[in-house]
């Protein structure tokens, strides 16, 4: 009997653990160019685009765990506009006024390029300021111990006071 019910707790204990593993995921809210557009109009947040295409295994890599992950998905919604942009999109798109394009020739579309500041690697993620400085570019995988640093720097707008190299020899991660 001790046996039957130590298996029927293990088992509910990991029929329980099973559901608050995939429970505790929260995809990312993406707005597309347009959405963030209208967005920054009523309120001025910086936007964070992640730069990807449908071929690149490291960018499935970021969506499976750094964009699902609840402290940066909760944190990014109350401080970013959150933008996820393909880098192979044949649509028109206008960003700040400037219209741009996909160009078979380069086989991307310019306002990757135009964010990525010309270097084309996937995924990157960009993090534009609101007060109209040039993007910041994290080429490649960032793991959320890496991320949380960067988010806490622009959310927080401790760019507008402190040097990046300063502000991150004294941070401190919380999050796991």
């Amino acid at each position: 009997m001790i046996k039957v019910i130590l298996l029927v707790t293990l088992s509910f204990a990991t029929l329980f653990s099973i559901g608050q593993g995939k429970a505790k995921k929260r995809p990312m809210a993406w707005l597309t160019v347009a959405e963030a557009q209208a967005k920054m109009d009523a309120e001025t947040r910086p936007v964070l685009v992640d730069v990807y295409t449908d071929w690149c295994h490291y960018c499935q890599v970021m969506d499976a765990t750094t964009w699902v992950n609840p402290q940066v998905t909760d944190y990014v919604a109350r401080n970013f506009y959150p933008v996820k942009f393909n880098a192979e999109s044949k649509e028109p798109a206008s960003w700040m006024g400037k219209d741009f394009e996909y160009k078979p020739a380069y086989k991307v579309h310019m306002l990757a390029a135009a964010w990525l500041l010309g270097n084309i690697v996937y995924p990157s993620t960009v993090i534009i300021p609101p007060n109209g400085a040039e993007p910041i570019v994290i080429p490649g995988v960032i793991e959320v111990k890496d991320l949380e640093p960067v988010l806490n720097y622009f959310g927080e707008k401790h760019y507008l006071t402190t040097t990046w190299e300063d502000y991150k020899s004294s941070f401190k991660n919380k999050w796991k």
